[in-house]
């Protein structure tokens, strides 16, 4: 469950008094000032995904200083955060180095050094906030990636950053029994492109073919409705040949035939068991998951759950008779 907030209720003149409050009181002390309070405004909506919080946020022209003394004051939670400008752009400082960062880049953020971060035009951004320990623990030294503007002429910059908008454009949507999964596809993302930055010549290859792996199974993920889905589909869509696709593959001990199977029975046991979908026969449901053969769904489905899809469904759904379908 998301939250989200915004001042657009306060009155106008004193949305930005609100504001300041809620930076200090809710997230860490800094000092927060604008040359125009009067016309301030600011929403934020928050996501968990698994191990990540993905904000998605507008507000106008301020500025954010963050001192020593704040950052000694402070009870951190240990996440940094990664700053996507979708509109309007923004001067970061931090680490004795500035970038200004527009739309197309990214910058991270950590909150246990002091910044400065000047807002120039009304911004609309996307922030996520993952664990600094992971982080410093993969990379050591963090100098080297601080306010910097990670821009797409890198493919894996370009890669994390499509990846994170595209979650951020269907949050509303994604199941939690997806969620821990696409959130370990970002982090291994966010972690190729920061080493990418770091060292474009010496990029681990177990990280790399890790982020081409979880672009994989995302992909697998979000195409298990399409029966034209297959290891070339994919292989062609990530831009590799089938056999380096069956080599990442075997890498992670991961078996493509079982895995679609799996998630393809999982997915027909969550319709079935879906009081808004009691209307469609047990044929229907099958074959929206790319199942077109009703007896062998029928032993699959059995041999997975233990009872075939129609007990199933009147487990899930006592008052439901089935006149027709599978």
């Amino acid at each position: 469950m998301g939250t989200h907030v915004s001042l657009d209720h306060f009155p106008a003149e004193s949305r930005f008094h609100h504001f300041r409050d809620i930076v200090n009181r809710l997230y860490v002390p800094v000092t927060v000032t604008s040359e125009a309070p009067e016309a301030f405004r600011y929403s934020r909506s928050e996501k968990l995904l698994g191990d990540l919080s993905f904000v998605s946020g507008m507000m106008t022209k301020v500025m954010f200083t963050r001192t020593a003394r704040d950052v000694v004051r402070a009870e951190c939670d240990g996440n940094m955060k990664l700053v996507v400008p979708l509109a309007g752009s923004v001067v970061f400082r931090q680490n004795k180095r500035e970038a200004l960062v527009k739309p197309g880049q990214f910058y991270l953020d950590d909150p246990t050094r002091p910044y400065e971060k000047r807002v120039i035009d009304s911004l609309t951004y996307l922030t996520v906030n993952f664990p600094r320990d992971a982080v410093a623990l993969r990379l050591g030294d963090l100098d080297s990636i601080l306010a910097i503007g990670f821009g797409t002429e890198l493919p894996h910059s370009r890669l994390a950053r499509d990846f994170l908008l595209s979650i951020a454009s269907v949050w509303d949507s994604i199941e939690d029994t997806s969620a821990a999964h696409l959130s370990s596809v970002a982090s291994d993302l966010i972690m190729a492109a920061l080493w990418e930055r770091c060292d474009p010549t010496n990029t681990p290859q177990s990280i790399y073919r890790s982020a081409q792996f979880q672009q994989a199974r995302a992909f697998i993920d979000a195409h298990l409705d399409d029966a034209r889905l297959s290891p070339g589909m994919i292989a062609t869509t990530l831009g590799v040949s089938t056999r380096y696709l069956r080599y990442l593959f075997s890498e992670q001990r991961f078996s493509y035939r079982r895995y679609v199977l799996a998630q393809r029975l999982a997915r027909c046991a969550k319709d079935l068991g879906d009081p808004r979908l009691a209307h469609r026969t047990i044929t229907a449901v099958a074959y929206s998951w790319a199942f077109f053969d009703s007896a062998h769904f029928s032993r699959t489905f059995k041999m997975a759950f233990g009872m075939s899809p129609r007990a199933y469904r009147a487990l899930k759904l006592p008052g439901n008779v089935e006149h027709n379908g599978a």
